[in-house]
């Protein structure tokens, strides 16, 4: 199952939930569907401008994520080397 988190333009940060079900596998014999804020769509209904917006929102989300991901590596790196200058700082001589 995949859930992708947007924004809409109801409230500042207010998640747009998308659960894609059956949206990545290739040989299953039912509809492909999509959940868009608790509502199934079928994905043989889209048009072709509405199969873009949500490969974009999957490519975008995907992109939120390893961004995530990178800034968590980027500050405990960041908290490591700070925490290594206050230690030689504080081994120095006075």
């Amino acid at each position: 199952m995949f859930w992708i988190a947007g924004f809409t333009g109801k409230a500042a940060h207010q998640p747009l939930m998308v659960d894609f079900g059956r949206y990545a596998m290739g040989n299953n014999k039912e509809p492909q569907t999509v959940s868009i804020e608790g509502k199934e769509y079928r994905l043989d209904n889209f048009t072709q401008e509405q199969k873009m917006l949500l490969d974009h929102c999957v490519d975008l989300d995907r992109k939120i994520a390893s961004c995530q991901f990178q800034f968590d590596q980027l500050r405990v790196g960041k908290d490591a080397f700070l925490k290594m200058l206050q230690q030689s700082l504080e081994e120095q001589p006075q």
